[in-house]
């Protein structure tokens, strides 16, 4: 672990205490609207009741990302999201989409029709240079999503790439409850109330809980992840399965989503992840 690492983990499990509430990211700070990046031109257009934005890259363009924001399926974009997809942008010179998808009392029914609508449009202005990118539950949404177009017939991504995904929502793994007293993010109690209610009858629907789903056929697909994360134990039981086309990468001692931190680690996943876009 780094100093940065050491210290920011500190600062947030202080946090926690000083709060006495392990869910201290709350709704106030959220930014359902991009900043204006320099350089960076943004459209904002509409599915139904919910937004989705286009940020364009400068210059040339070698390709998109769909990038689906994590928030345990209840909350919007952070300014974290939105700084990360600056980032991507400048670094690789894709072209992004981020939906501002449905939260519960939304079902997943609902995410699957609109990101249908916008893979569409993806598909053909931009063809198979399509990466499909998400972190946290967003993580999660873009495998089971990923498995859904393939068993529907659908072009796929070319790479699929997630940081601390979801990878079951039932949250049967009993391991998860060890790592609960190390994760100042997040907790159990929270997280199963959400499960009732974004997948009410069947958390263990591959399309929900990519775990349980075939991973057959699918593009390579990239897992970053930290071992003080209360997800990590369902990533463990996903690597211990050996799928050939499943590449992990596993940080010892990092938070949930610590792509976002300032840490140094987080500086080196980042770096990996732009090398996978960029096909380095």
């Amino acid at each position: 672990m780094s100093i940065s690492a050491f210290f920011t983990e500190i600062y947030f499990k202080f946090k926690k205490i000083k709060t006495n509430n392990p869910k201290f990211l709350t709704p106030e700070g959220r930014y359902p609207y991009p900043p204006e990046f320099k350089n960076i031109k943004t459209d904002i257009m509409s599915f139904k009741t919910r937004n989705y934005f286009k940020l364009y890259s400068p210059g040339e363009k070698k390709g998109v990302i769909l990038y689906l924001h994590g928030g345990s399926y209840e909350l919007s974009f952070s300014r974290q999201h939105w700084l990360f997809s600056e980032k991507l942008i400048k670094a690789t010179k894709y072209d992004l989409y981020a939906p501002d998808y449905y939260l519960i009392p939304y079902t997943y029914e609902n995410n699957y029709e609109m990101l249908m609508s916008i893979y569409k449009e993806i598909n053909e202005n931009y063809g198979d240079n399509i990466i499909l990118l998400g972190d946290s539950a967003g993580g999660g949404l873009a495998i089971g999503f990923c498995m859904y177009l393939r068993d529907h017939g659908i072009n796929l991504p070319k790479k699929v790439i997630t940081i601390s995904p979801w990878l079951d929502l039932s949250l049967k793994n009993e391991d998860i409850k060890i790592y609960d007293k190390k994760d100042p993010f997040l907790n159990v109690k929270s997280l199963s109330e959400i499960q009732h209610l974004y997948a009410p009858h069947n958390s263990h629907n591959p399309y929900v809980s990519p775990i349980y789903g075939d991973f057959k056929n699918l593009p390579e697909i990239y897992i970053f992840f930290g071992t003080k994360d209360i997800l990590y134990p369902d990533a463990l039981k996903l690597k211990n399965l050996n799928i050939k086309n499943i590449n992990f990468f596993i940080i010892p001692d990092m938070l949930h989503n610590y792509i976002f931190l300032p840490v140094k680690e987080a500086k080196i996943s980042f770096g990996k992840i732009t090398d996978i876009i960029s096909d380095k």
